[in-house]
């Protein structure tokens, strides 16, 4: 999987006034839509001490992390993008989640400025 084409995919989105769980379901939809093998999770985002729960995240098959969120609970030393988790830690399951109409997905990212 080539990891900068993901970053190219979903780093746009990061502009977009979501939470985790909306942002996961707008990413999910685009790389769905892309046919990139991905499965969204669910459970806890940790960084040293700090944890967050319930937190949402995309995980790909090469073990990489889509999450632009982590930051959002943890602050700014919790790893943010695509990238394999180091400092940050996930623990939580696989859900599954509908990929998002082209009405509520428009809806969600209108006005995110994805230059």
């Amino acid at each position: 999987m080539n990891i900068e084409y993901v970053r190219q995919l979903t780093e746009p989105f990061d502009a977009c006034q979501l939470e985790c769980d909306g942002l996961t379901r707008v990413l999910h939809t685009v790389l769905h839509n892309k046919q990139m093998s991905h499965s969204v999770m669910l459970g806890t985002v940790k960084l040293s001490v700090d944890k967050f729960t319930p937190h949402y995240w995309i995980s790909l098959p090469n073990k990489h992390v889509v999450d632009y969120r982590a930051r959002m609970w943890l602050g700014e030393e919790a790893q943010h993008g695509v990238f394999l988790p180091v400092k940050t830690k996930y623990v939580g399951k696989e859900i599954a989640m509908l990929v998002l109409s082209d009405f509520l997905f428009y809806a969600l990212v209108d006005g995110c400025d994805q230059s």
